[in-house]
């Protein structure tokens, strides 16, 4: 038996091109059975391949000082074996906390990240991890409970970039017998008898009552379906990239993406199975992995798109907002919100920006607006002011009480638009104008102490219009911009 699980943990290996000659591997130990098997075999074929093994290992200081003995198990083989250990501790519960996971979440981030680094300071081609089979299996299980799609029932990669999983289509029982024939030592992690998680509970209460009404097959028949569903997931998932990279715009930061813009027509326009991928590809495109996003979100999200009226939010996730605004679904990684561009951030904001002064006879530049300013006091010149764009005012001088101020639109804002004869509600005017809710924030509101004199970009008061008995005028131009020389 021992030379025949090495052999299939060989043909894994080479299945999957998980390894070349000469690489250098930094091998995942905890001191349980399945690390301490996985560095045995690794070792026990390091010169077909010539390897280079280094071992990490992480202590997170929990279990009342159990951690630590697995330490210091892990730290005198590797002295035994001759082999150099990476070693760190790091209170990983107050690490998860402070960063709002659980700890056997917070954990595995912990412990990927710091093997990512380790691999790259010492050069490392290759970092190998501990799962096998039982592990798929039991994911699948915990995903099928919580309601996942296809892509959350698939086996655990064999491959993921650096980071390969030799034991995939090993066995735990097999690698427990392995171990006990070969009478070689590891640690045992109590709490996974314990029933406090999830996953343990289907371990140790549900495989068992499984095995004894259907016969032990039934994880192999599991697992089969895992890779099954694996494979079309990833076909699935290719298809539902294409269909983003086609119809979907982005903003991206330091090449990554932080805001997905979808037309909902084209998402109609998909069979119900690829609409829910794209769904889900959007969501791994702005947070890099749809993990905790269950079927109910997806329909969730679909649902948003078939609402009426204004914006729309929901969040499938605490770090991740989708906005219904008009024709389109956002996508919004809620992590990286200070870094979009300004007409975004009253998806996520109730206030507008506040009130700022209009300083006359200079150029401004406004944050709140993302927009420059230049104000002045003129002579009026015949007709001048009819060739003003629509980025420009005129006003009658002396119909304004100064001071002036700029400020963001508010519910209820009404104003007597030019040539209309009647008031207007700000709201109403940006319906007209096809200007969607999360822009009109941006838009500068012109006000003096009594009344708003210019909606910028769109239309000035009746009541501070320029008349052939205008003395003098202030002039108001707004540029999207930095002007090449201030006026």
């Amino acid at each position: 038996m021992q030379n025949n699980l090495i052999n299939a943990v060989h043909k894994t290996i080479e299945k999957h091109c998980m390894l070349k000659k000469n690489d250098s591997v930094l091998v995942s130990v905890s001191g349980g059975p399945d690390s301490v098997f996985l560095l045995h075999c690794l070792k026990e074929l390091a010169p077909c391949y010539g390897l280079g093994l280094h071992v990490f290992h992480l202590d997170h200081l929990t279990r009342g000082g159990d951690s630590g003995r697995d330490a210091l198990f892990v730290k005198a083989m590797c002295q035994r074996e001759g082999l150099s250990l990476e070693l760190q501790r790091i209170d990983a519960q107050a690490w998860a906390q402070k960063r709002g996971l659980s700890f056997q979440e917070g954990a595995r981030v912990l412990r990927l990240r710091l093997l990512k680094e380790t691999a790259k300071k010492h050069g490392l081609e290759k970092i190998a991890l501990g799962h096998q089979a039982d592990d798929s299996i039991e994911t699948f299980f915990l995903n099928l409970l919580r309601g996942s799609g296809i892509s959350g029932l698939g086996a655990i990669k064999p491959v993921s970039g650096c980071i390969i999983r030799p034991l995939v289509e090993i066995y735990r029982q097999q690698i427990l017998d392995y171990l006990k024939d070969g009478k070689i030592a590891y640690r045992t992690d109590h709490t996974n008898l314990e029933h406090t998680y999830t996953r343990n509970r289907v371990r140790n209460l549900l495989f068992p009552l499984l095995e004894k009404e259907f016969g032990p097959d039934f994880k192999k028949n599991i697992y089969t379906l895992t890779r099954i569903a694996r494979d079309e997931d990833i076909f699935m998932r290719r298809l539902a990239q294409e269909a983003i990279d086609k119809n979907c715009k982005k903003i991206d930061l330091r090449g990554k993406t932080i805001l997905l813009k979808m037309d909902i027509s084209f998402l109609e326009g998909l069979d119900n199975a690829l609409a829910r991928r794209v769904l889900r590809e959007a969501i791994i495109r702005v947070k890099g992995h749809s993990r905790d996003i269950t079927s109910k979100n997806i329909e969730d999200m679909r649902n948003l798109g078939h609402m009426g009226g204004e914006a729309k939010k929901i969040q499938p996730r605490s770090d991740v907002l989708v906005v219904k605004e008009k024709k389109y679904l956002y996508f919004i990684d809620l992590e990286k919100k200070k870094n979009l561009p300004v007409e975004y951030k009253a998806f996520f904001t109730k206030e507008g920006p506040t009130e700022k002064s209009l300083n006359i006879g200079e150029t401004r530049f406004y944050r709140s607006f993302n927009l420059y300013v230049f104000s002045d006091i003129r002579e009026p010149i015949p007709n001048d002011y009819k060739k003003a764009s629509p980025m420009e005012a005129f006003l009658d001088y002396d119909k304004i009480s100064f001071p002036v101020k700029i400020r963001a639109w508010q519910e209820g804002d009404t104003f007597l638009p030019l040539g209309t004869g009647g008031e207007k509600k700000l709201q109403d005017l940006f319906t007209d104008q096809k200007i969607p809710r999360h822009k009109r924030s941006l838009t500068p509101i012109f006000t003096d102490r009594q009344k708003i004199i210019w909606v910028g970009g769109l239309r000035i008061d009746e009541r501070v219009k320029v008349r052939p008995v205008t003395k003098k005028i202030l002039y108001i131009k707004i540029y999207k911009k930095r002007p090449d020389v201030y006026v």
